[in-house]
């Protein structure tokens, strides 16, 4: 499964001019993002907590799971 939004799939290198900082792309991310980190610090958005998050995103990336202090 591969989540993104519309842009990441429909415009063709859409990611390497991001990464190349191009200002069309780098303002469609931000608001993008915006809108990810507004929802995500809503208390009604989902019912994980953001720690559990890090710890998720952690072991995602091959780092140890977190203890239950979530370091």
């Amino acid at each position: 499964m591969t989540i993104a939004f519309p842009e990441w799939f429909s415009q063709p290198y859409f990611y390497d001019k991001l990464t190349d900082r191009e200002e069309a792309e780098v303002e469609i991310f931000a608001k993008v993002k915006d809108l990810m980190d507004a929802e995500f610090n809503s208390e009604e958005s989902y019912p994980i907590q953001k720690q559990q998050v890090a710890v998720l995103a952690k072991a995602d990336k091959g780092y140890p799971a977190a203890g239950k202090d979530g370091q």
